[in-house]
């Protein structure tokens, strides 16, 4: 769950309630372990983050992020601790933002299910199709409205370990509310422009070997999903999507960690343009929205350096670089875009290894701010 800062916004969360759910040990109770009156070794059940933010294109904008995380069976010490979120945002000009993703672990870790069930009714940016740097510089784009439902569930399973397998899918129905006249969603004839149905099914494998499944010290990840989109699904696209996801964390002693990370999206037959891999985000090439380039195929990989400062305080700073790209043979050198930035860790749950994350990042003649639990991979 991010909060996102983007320039031109006035943006403050409140984050001060935690409700905990196992009694506090007296011996361990020190100011040593507390900031801002949270005992930062205790598991909290639910944590509140009341959201006000203004934009010209939202006006003013009042919500609430929920976020538990929890066990469902407290004697089940190998599972992770499962995550529920909730956000809650409206606006005054009428815009609705709801979203609840969950990933639970159950069983011992042998099955896994994550997703997110979620409804918006928002303004968005649209900057084109294609990896056009020139475009990237003169910071174009344009507003749109729209407003979807979206469902997407993965189920997965240990069959051997380390390694979870199960099936995915995929539901999000796009009404396209409102586009600028003489814009590029209004003159050329994209894909989506006036809305979409995207249903799709698909398969996921999982090989993980990490110690800590929010921050890893040490450990590999991979991740290898398809999904298709057709119409006798429901949906009015035909497509195939393919991603890879991969990870490697090293230890380089007294919880100083160094992380590879690289992504590759692949988009196979005509995808709606809301729908086409996009770069940027909070997860990866930070610095750019997401979506400010969009094609069939995205590649994106970064490096991360991690830093202990003192007691429940950390330190981040990154680097990464991306391209899109119609086809894979598309892709050039002369292409890649840069991410850097840095950012401040709050151990939230020292036990779990859950952080609050908070990031600055630079592009390509831009920079965004990021408020997030977890860390980026």
């Amino acid at each position: 769950m991010t909060v996102y800062f983007p320039k031109y916004v006035v943006l403050f969360s409140l984050l001060f309630i935690g409700f905990n759910g196992i009694a506090q040990d007296k011996d361990n109770d020190s100011t040593m372990n507390k900031f801002m009156g949270f005992d930062l070794d205790k598991q909290r059940k639910l944590t509140i983050l009341p959201t006000v933010y203004f934009k010209p294109e939202t006006n003013w904008a009042f919500g609430v992020s929920a976020l538990m995380y929890r066990r469902f069976n407290q004697k089940d010490t190998i599972s992770p601790l499962s995550l529920a979120g909730l956000s809650f945002v409206y606006t005054l000009n009428r815009q609705i933002l709801f979203s609840m993703p969950f990933k639970i672990f159950l069983k011992e870790d042998n099955y896994r299910i994550n997703g997110e069930i979620s409804f918006y009714e928002y303004p968005y940016f649209f900057a084109g199709i294609g990896n056009d740097k020139e475009l990237i510089e003169e910071q174009y784009s344009e507003d749109y409205g729209a407003n979807f439902p979206r469902f997407a569930i993965t189920g997965l399973k240990k069959f051997r370990k380390n390694i979870y397998t199960g099936p995915k899918l995929f539901y999000q129905n796009t009404t396209v509310t409102s586009i600028e006249s003489g814009g590029l969603l209004d003159s050329l004839n994209i894909p989506g422009a006036s809305g979409s149905v995207t249903t799709g099914i698909g398969w996921e494998a999982v090989y993980d070997k990490r110690d800590f499944v929010y921050a890893p010290t040490q450990g590999y990840y991979a991740n290898a999903s398809f999904l298709g989109f057709n119409e006798i699904m429901g949906g009015n696209f035909e497509y195939n999507l393919f991603t890879l996801d991969l990870r490697k964390y090293f230890n380089l002693g007294k919880n100083h960690i160094l992380g590879l990370h690289t992504f590759n999206s692949s988009i196979f037959g005509t995808a709606p343009f809301n729908k086409l891999s996009q770069l940027g985000g909070e997860k990866i090439m930070r610095g750019y929205r997401k979506g400010v380039l969009r094609d069939n195929n995205l590649m994106a990989g970064q490096v991360e350096y991690r830093t202990p400062i003192w007691h429940f305080f950390g330190f981040a700073a990154f680097v990464g670089t991306g391209a899109v790209a119609p086809n894979l043979k598309d892709f050039s050198i002369t292409n890649l875009l840069p991410s850097y930035g840095a950012g401040f860790r709050l151990a939230f749950n020292k036990k779990e290894r859950i952080h609050i994350r908070f990031d600055y990042a630079r592009g390509l003649n831009r920079d965004e701010f990021y408020l997030s639990f977890a860390e980026s991979f």
